[in-house]
């Protein structure tokens, strides 16, 4: 049976990672400014990562700022 690259990352490697740290790097990297391409890139690898339905979002991904 294959597994995804998400159940792989939720059953292997989550338990193993420091979750305080985690939790703390990623706080600081939802902060950084970033060249509004790039955001709107990263907004939408995460939003397919985590299977989230961008039509139901309040705005254009182009307004968010992280």
């Amino acid at each position: 049976m294959a597994t995804t690259l998400n159940d792989w990352l939720n059953n292997q490697i989550m338990p193993q990672l420091p979750k305080k740290w985690l939790s703390h790097t990623m706080g600081t990297l939802a902060h950084l400014k970033v060249p509004t391409v790039l955001n709107r890139k990263l907004i939408k690898s995460f939003a397919n990562f985590y299977e989230i339905n961008l039509e139901e979002i309040d705005k254009p991904v182009e307004d968010y700022h992280s």
